[in-house]
């Protein structure tokens, strides 16, 4: 069982505020993927897009991650969501030419620019989307989170070719359902992106989720501390670690629980 008793609490209180407002300054930005939605944060379409591709990109080494990001965004130009609007599949099969990062390929990122057009064509954003996918009170982050990964794969894909490619590695990494029982970082670090607002994380939903309602964007260096810190005693690292996790998180703050992603990363930097 992870750690319980409010004294505790209080030691791990203790040991993570050293650290909490250590990540949140510009120089931390520049070293994190989050630098580029940053740039666009005055645009929210285009901040959510750029934010959602970057987060996508966000595995592997850091210094890989920033290399791949920029590549990808050099290759759809100044305008993502005119690149976005424009978009069409044989004609900029070129624009893809030879990017490949760990899992992804050029006919990943075909495959994710059509859906993201289909997404912003029928929504006009990725939240207007996410807004269709359920009831977080009632079914839980979970559930609708897997709801939107499933629309973003199949919701009005009605054709042959556009049916079978999803079923290639790189997208089905890209875009793994949460029901498999993956911790899904990637995506909830997108997430955290988009809802917390605390002048790193960029605040950008205002109604499809609450800061409550996140979970830890598990990854090595999270996990890491949090097994040091006794917040778990499993070994995987997965969703229902994560969910242990943060419900240690969320007994030190109800309302923003996940404010301590960036303490228990750096912690972890630190072991």
């Amino acid at each position: 069982m992870p750690i319980t008793g409010s004294k505790r609490l209080k030691t791990l209180s203790d040991k993570l505020e050293p650290w909490l407002t250590q990540s949140k300054t510009l120089e931390f930005i520049e070293t994190d993927p989050i630098r580029f939605p940053y740039k666009f944060r005055a645009d929210k379409q285009t901040c959510e897009l750029v934010s959602f591709l970057a987060a996508m990109l966000s595995y592997g080494r850091r210094t890989s991650i920033l290399s791949a990001v920029t590549d990808l965004l050099d290759r759809i130009g100044p305008e993502p969501l005119v690149f976005i609007d424009k978009f069409e599949t044989e004609a900029h099969r070129s624009s893809f030419d030879g990017f490949i990062y760990r899992f992804y390929k050029p006919e990943d990122m075909l495959f994710l620019f059509e859906r993201l057009q289909w997404a912003y064509k029928h929504y006009g954003s990725l939240e207007n989307l996410f807004l269709t996918c359920g009831d977080i009170e009632k079914e839980g982050l979970q559930q609708v989170l897997s709801s939107f990964v499933n629309c973003l794969l199949y919701k009005n894909v009605d054709n042959v070719a556009g049916q079978s490619r999803i079923y290639g590695n790189g997208v089905k990494f890209m875009l793994a359902d949460p029901r498999r029982g993956g911790a899904c970082k990637r995506f909830n670090m997108w997430l955290r992106w988009m809802v917390r607002d605390d002048g790193i994380d960029l605040g950008l939903w205002k109604s499809a989720l609450k800061p409550s309602d996140l979970l830890l964007p598990l990854d090595a260096n999270t996990a890491r501390a949090a097994r040091h810190l006794k917040l778990t005693r499993r070994k995987a690292d997965d969703w229902q670690t994560a969910e242990e996790i943060t419900a240690v998180l969320r007994r030190l703050s109800p309302i923003d629980p996940i404010q301590y992603d960036f303490a228990l990363f750096s912690y972890g930097m630190a072991l």
